[in-house]
C-alpha cells in the first residue's frame, strides 16, 4: 500500500522485555477506541463517517506503529491534523495528572480513564519501557509527547 498523504500519529514503544501480543493488541485497541470517541465528541466526525485510526506502517526498533486517521470511505478527514493533535493532548493531560505532573484533574470519564490505563498497561509490565507519541504533518513534527 502506498503511503497516504497527510498527518500521521507515530506510537513508539521502547521496551526492554518481550511484549505479550495480547497486551499489545489490548493496548492498541484501547487507544483506537479512545480516538473514535474523541473525534465523535469533539465534532471531527460530524458526517458519521466512522473515523478510525489505521496502521499505515510498522517499523523495526522496539515497536513503532505509524497510524493515520481515515473515514470509512478511505477519505482523509478534512481536519485530521486538529483531531490527531487534540487527541494526543487529551491523552497527555490525563497521563500528566495521574503521574503528578499536573494539578488540575482531567474531566475525563471513567471509561476514558480506563482506556488510558489499558493503553499504558504495556509499559506497566516492563519498568524500563516508554511510549513516545509523535504527530507529524508531512516530515514536520507538530507534537511530541514522551
Amino acid at each position: 500500500m502506498d503511503a497516504l498523504e497527510g498527518p500521521t500519529l507515530t506510537l513508539e514503544i521502547k521496551n526492554e522485555k518481550p511484549v505479550d501480543l495480547v497486551v499489545l493488541a489490548a493496548s492498541l485497541e484501547a487507544y483506537a477506541n479512545q480516538y473514535q470517541d474523541y473525534v465523535r465528541s469533539t465534532g471531527h466526525d460530524v458526517k458519521g463517517e466512522n473515523v478510525r485510526l489505521y496502521v499505515q506502517e510498522m517499523r523495526s526498533g522496539s515497536i513503532i506503529a505509524e497510524l493515520i486517521s481515515l473515514a470509512e470511505q478511505i477519505s482523509l478527514v478534512a481536519d485530521h491534523l486538529d483531531a490527531l493533535g487534540g487527541f494526543v493532548t487529551q491523552i497527555q493531560e490525563i497521563s500528566e495528572y495521574y503521574l503528578g505532573k499536573r494539578e488540575t484533574k482531567s474531566e475525563a470519564s471513567d471509561k476514558e480513564l480506563q482506556r488510558v490505563s489499558d493503553f499504558y498497561e504495556i509499559t506497566a509490565q516492563d519498568q524500563g519501557s516508554q511510549i513516545n507519541t509523535i504527530v507529524k504533518d508531512g516530515g514536520q513534527v507538530v507534537q511530541n509527547f514522551y
